[in-house]
């Protein structure tokens, strides 16, 4: 299996320390939420089947009020590096979160061209042996 990458079309996110890929909500605990993120990526890419078990959505697409306050508890001061960097944390949303920021300002970046590195056609060659 690949990497993750987001669903929401156009954005090409994969996890970083600034970014974080969320799963969708279980249909079985919340039908309701499940649907209102399936209609989320459907407004991005038309014609989408649903979502997989690997489907996830990048933290780019949610508003700052979708996730949990952080706070400086003894553990969050342990995760601290020796050299004073704090380790990669994620962030955490909130039980009723949404899908609503689609703006392509808010995409961390775009994907990655590939070159053509077609092989040139060679013409057929052709060799005849006339004579004895």
């Amino acid at each position: 299996m690949g990497r993750l990458k987001c669903v929401i079309g156009g954005c090409y996110n994969r996890p970083t320390s600034e970014i974080s890929l969320y799963k969708f909500p279980s249909q079985e605990k919340d039908p309701s939420l499940h649907q209102t993120w399936i209609r989320a990526v459907k407004k991005t890419r038309q014609g989408w089947g649903g979502p997989t078990p690997g489907s996830v959505i990048c933290s780019a697409h949610f508003g700052d009020e979708c996730f949990k306050q952080r706070t400086t508890s003894s553990l969050a001061q342990k995760r601290v590096a020796h050299n004073g960097i704090p380790s990669r944390k994620r962030r955490t949303l909130e039980p009723d979160a949404i899908p609503t920021v689609f703006s392509v300002m808010n995409i961390a970046r775009s994907p990655k061209k590939r070159q053509k590195t077609a092989i040139p056609k060679r013409k057929p060659v052709c060799i005849f042996h006339i004579g004895p």
